[in-house]
């Protein structure tokens, strides 16, 4: 850890603090989700498979256990509300600890969803009966326009009767919040960083690889309403010979000075843990090319180890520090492409990834069934009788090199017309017909992107040229 004097760490503890209050932790309870500031969250462990008798005459409490000679209280949120019987718990479970005054209290959840930032969230107060439990505690909700959830007010749930306990570590020092990381995964190696610099968290999304593309850097990906650039740390550390040609993952969004922020490219959220600076372990600079941007490493047991991030050399990394410049608001080029005349009347559809096919190209749509079939190596499907013609049917994913899903009721054939004969192509999934702007790139993996207009779940979708797409003539599929 960073040895600090006193007055430093006292301001060092004022900024983390503030910092991490913009940011919310979403906690899935089994019966609903639930939103807390990750400066309130204490870490998330493992559930136990069993607890100790805790004398309360409360519902919900489910008793204690000890974590590292801490007695922890563990409350059932759902059921001490009265809005359900009883959570039930799995491997999988955790027990999310709350600390507020000193006072610490467990709540057993799901899983620890995501980090979001609370500016990002619109909050509603909704007409309650006040002097109920749920309308005190979970009364009021938030949205970040992917899904609600209630704020837990840990105030009103701490004046409650549950049975809280003092932190023993809070006796020895103050807390100043640095000692809490979120530990995430990516390509199977397991590094972390300050929860109080995580600005959010970003699941599955497209990434935009034509732009801002370096050895370090994968391109962008959106965050709410900016492209951010999205940084591969395996690529930093020297761990991969360039950033990963990825499509699409997910992120954590992490804090820069002035404002600034880039996205870390990872594939899971794994917790949110506490170090001290005795868990360090030294750094094998034979391993790392950057050792300098490592804290330390951290071995749990000899299957459990994964790298401690150094947020302060982060900082003074030109190489990150440039990324965090990149960061660009989505409507600046919603605007430049409106502008631009670039429109296109296109099928939105799911091919194993977000497509576009321009109207004009579009002769008609057949229900997928299942006498249809899926593809074979080549990506050909079969050849079907369609308006006195022999139509042959492509797999649109196959054909991308994706492997193919299921298909179901909402999958369909295209109709398309390629060098003046018409061509079956086999979709996933239709999503909508929309004028999108078009966006023309240098990636020799997409030849065209497109946007939609107006914001949605998924926005970004690759332009399919049927004129152009390279079909294998099957079974005398194009002959036929």
């Amino acid at each position: 850890m960073e040895i600090t004097t006193t007055n430093e760490a006292k301001s060092k503890a004022s900024s983390a603090k503030h910092a991490g209050e913009d940011t919310l932790a979403v906690i899935d309870l089994g019966e609903f989700n639930v939103a807390v500031p990750v400066t309130q969250v204490r870490e998330v462990v493992p559930c136990p498979a069993q607890f100790d008798p805790l004398p309360s005459i409360e519902q919900g409490v489910l008793g204690c256990f000890a974590l590292r000679s801490q007695i922890v209280p563990v409350l059932d949120l759902p059921q001490f509300l009265e809005l359900s019987t009883g959570t039930e718990t799995s491997e999988r479970s955790v027990v999310v600890i709350l600390t507020h005054e000193k006072m610490l209290l467990g709540i057993v959840a799901q899983s620890a969803v995501k980090l979001v930032k609370r500016t990002d969230c619109d909050a509603h107060e909704l007409r309650h009966n006040n002097r109920a439990k749920p309308s005190r505690i979970v009364g009021k909700m938030a949205t970040d326009n992917e899904m609600v959830f209630p704020l837990l007010d840990i105030k009103e749930l701490y004046s409650e009767s549950v049975p809280l306990v003092r932190d023993s570590r809070e006796a020895k020092r103050n807390l100043d919040h640095s000692d809490r990381f979120l530990l995430f995964e990516t390509d199977g190696i397991q590094m972390c960083l300050p929860i109080t610099q995580i600005e959010t968290t970003i699941p599955s999304s497209e990434v935009n690889g034509w732009s801002a593309r370096s050895e370090i850097c994968c391109g962008t990906i959106k965050s709410h309403w900016y492209e951010l650039a999205l940084l591969d740390p395996l690529a930093l550390l020297g761990l991969s010979s360039g950033s990963s040609d990825t499509k699409r993952t997910s992120a954590v969004v992490v804090r820069l000075k002035d404002g600034d922020r880039f996205a870390i490219r990872v594939d899971r959220v794994v917790d949110i843990i506490r170090i001290s600076e005795t868990d360090l372990g030294a750094v094998p600079d034979t391993i790392y090319a950057c050792p300098h941007l490592i804290q330390g490493i951290v071995s749990r047991d000899d299957q459990d180890n994964f790298v401690v991030l150094h947020y302060a050399a982060m900082l003074e990394e030109p190489r990150i520090t440039d990324l965090g410049k990149v960061s660009v608001r989505n409507t600046n080029a919603e605007d430049k492409a409106a502008n631009s005349g670039q429109h296109l009347q296109c099928l939105l559809l799911d091919a194993e990834k977000p497509c576009a096919i321009n109207l004009e190209q579009v002769i008609e749509i057949i229900p997928w069934r299942e006498d249809i079939g899926g593809p074979d190596a080549d990506g050909f499907v079969r050849s079907i009788s369609n308006r006195n013609e022999l139509l042959p049917i492509y797999c649109l994913a196959s054909i991308f090199g994706l492997q193919p899903g299921t298909f179901t009721k909402r999958s369909a054939v295209i109709v398309v017309r390629r060098n003046r004969k018409r061509v079956g192509l086999l979709i996933k999934e239709l999503i909508a017909v929309e004028m999108l702007a078009l966006y023309q790139q240098n990636s020799t993996v997409m030849n065209a992107m497109a946007r939609r207009l107006t914001r949605s779940t998924v926005n970004l979708f690759e332009m399919v040229d049927t004129e152009t797409l390279p079909l294998t003539a099957s079974s005398n599929a194009l002959s036929a």
